[in-house]
């Protein structure tokens, strides 16, 4: 029986690789811009007069999904299409049957291999601001096959086979949350989505997003773990792939592996830090939220009502603020929660960008590389300084909405914060929770093939296989309907709705003071919602 062929990888354009985490750091800012744009009542009305087909194909969320499943059609898969999902691949396969055992896997390039054994068995010494690197003799003679150290243990192939099914259907549930967002929105419906609806699509995009380039890093470390060439991580490098077509694969320089596995964990690096930065993007409108949602309590009865709902029209003088003794008071509150997220999003956003223009440098612009690379040298480990600092502007802006949540939880009640919190920062929870549970693996199984490759392998299939259940806790906390009733409070100056209080019965108080008279109408209004009937006070 022949052996399951590989993927057969599109040739790279001669501009330059297909990049997914520099692609979608730009997508990201143009759809940003583009949705910023489309707000303006101008390009609203442009839009309306294309008619129904316009209206609907220039969806920002639309073409956010449009390009998520373009740049899955365009990067490298986990197995091959003729091997049953993977089931037939015998380098990841957990069945055992004869054909598999008839079907020898196919080996990685022996330079690879030992490339591979001597950066795993290589120690890192720092003196005085110098880093050396010896290499373990001992753990060279523990390796006598050094391609030993590339297999996929049989825990890490349930992992990776199941990650792809995982965030296939994470993205699915997204589309059809975002969908049922976008029913209240035109042209579904007469009025334009409330930007309580369109922050809410940000957040649930958040789980196909992060599993997206959590599968990307799977993607990465399967493709070195099984040697593969034909994919964009080796085809990125012209020199290697000129090497490849001439010789061999066997004949590729030690040179070439080398950079291969250093680039297969670069790029590991930035699929997380790209996806960590549209994690941040969500914390920052679920912040926005909060504070639309506390905005808005001024149109209710309660504590940050106001009796000046149109303080511009009929209060000049008090210039159309609040100026309820609790709103003053709050406002400081809401600026210093907003100022830490607002920081912990541009620190990933700088990170972010410094690292993929550093990476872009490295294959495109190798002297520009070497220079920047040389003065950021003189300042020290600036990568470890940045994964400080934002470990810090994270722990700021998580501490400021926690103790925000806790001392507004009756105020915010309705809007059941805590799970909505917990839908937009549980995988950071997750992230922070299985790498120590890798490291202890790592540490106390004591699995002699344990490498970091492997460690990585664990670490995003894991990702991929938590992003379906993501995706379904905020599914079950970011509900359509509840959002649209929340909103319903910026159409009226009243508790729910305008409504004819003429038809209801009502109760009239009318206070008279010479010739200047006060008059007050009070009807009951009663609805019912998802937590039960409430009634409210029309005044």
């Amino acid at each position: 029986p022949r052996a399951p062929a590989l993927p057969v990888a599109a040739a790279p354009a001669k501009s330059r690789a297909m990049f997914a985490p520099l692609d979608f750091a730009v997508f990201l800012l143009g759809i940003l811009l583009y949705s910023a744009v489309r707000r303006r009542q101008v390009v609203r009305d442009a839009i309306r007069r294309g008619g129904w087909t316009a209206e609907v194909l220039t969806q920002p969320c639309l073409i956010f999904y449009a390009f998520l499943a373009w740049m899955s059609f365009h990067s490298d898969w986990v197995y091959a299409g003729d091997t049953m999902f993977g089931l037939l691949d015998p380098r990841i396969s957990v069945l055992k049957s004869t054909l598999l055992e008839m079907t020898p896997p196919m080996r990685p390039a022996q330079a690879l291999c030992e490339v591979f054994r001597e950066k795993h068995c290589q120690q890192t010494v720092c003196r005085g601001g110098v880093c050396y690197r010896n290499e373990i003799e001992q753990c060279v003679q523990a390796y006598p096959d050094a391609c030993s150290l590339l297999e996929i243990p049989r825990a890490l192939r349930w992992l990776t086979l199941l990650s792809p099914p995982c965030v296939i259907l994470a993205l699915c549930i997204s589309v059809l949350h975002t969908s049922k967002h976008m029913m209240f929105g035109r042209p579904w419906c007469a009025h334009e989505m409330d930007l309580l609806h369109d922050y809410a699509v940000q957040i649930c995009a958040l789980a196909p997003v992060y599993g997206l380039f959590s599968l990307i890093s799977v993607v990465h470390m399967v493709v070195l773990l099984e040697g593969r060439t034909n994919t964009i991580l080796f085809t990125s490098d012209r020199e290697c792939m000129q090497q490849l077509e001439l010789h061999g694969r066997e004949h590729v320089s030690r040179q070439c592996w080398s950079d291969y596995i250093d680039r297969s964990q670069r790029w590991y690096d930035l699929n997380f830090l790209v996806a960590d930065l549209y994690e941040a993007r969500a914390l920052y409108c679920f912040t926005k939220l909060c504070m639309e949602y506390l905005d808005l309590q001024t149109n209710k009865r309660g504590l940050f009502a106001t009796s000046c709902f149109r303080c511009n029209a009929r209060c000049p003088e008090c210039q159309g603020e609040n100026t309820v003794v609790s709103h003053i008071l709050l406002l400081p509150l809401k600026q210093m929660t907003m100022l830490g997220v607002t920081c912990f999003v541009w620190t990933n956003f700088f990170r972010s960008m410094l690292m993929l223009a550093m990476e872009v440098m490295r294959l495109w612009y190798p002297a520009a590389h070497a220079y920047v690379l040389s003065i950021l040298g003189q300042l020290g480990d600036t990568d470890a300084a940045m994964a400080g600092f934002t470990l810090c502007v994270s722990s700021i802006a998580i501490w400021n909405l926690v103790t925000f949540e806790r001392h507004l939880k009756d105020p915010l009640h309705d809007f059941a914060p805590m799970l909505k919190f917990l839908s937009a920062k549980v995988i950071v929870s997750l992230a922070f929770m299985q790498e120590i549970v890798l490291d202890i693996v790592g540490k106390f199984v004591r699995d002699p093939n344990w490498s970091n490759v492997q460690h990585r392998l664990g670490y995003s299939s894991l990702m991929s296989v938590e992003i379906l259940f993501v995706a379904i806790l905020q599914y079950q906390a970011w509900r359509p309907a509840a959002l649209e009733s929340i909103a319903s409070f910026r159409k009226s100056r009243s508790a729910l709705f305008d409504v004819d209080i003429e038809d209801r019965d009502q109760v009239k108080f009318q206070i008279s003071r010479g010739d200047q008279r006060l008059q007050l109408q009070v009807a009951e209004i009663s609805i019912d919602a998802e937590s039960g009937k409430k009634v409210f006070w029309e005044s």
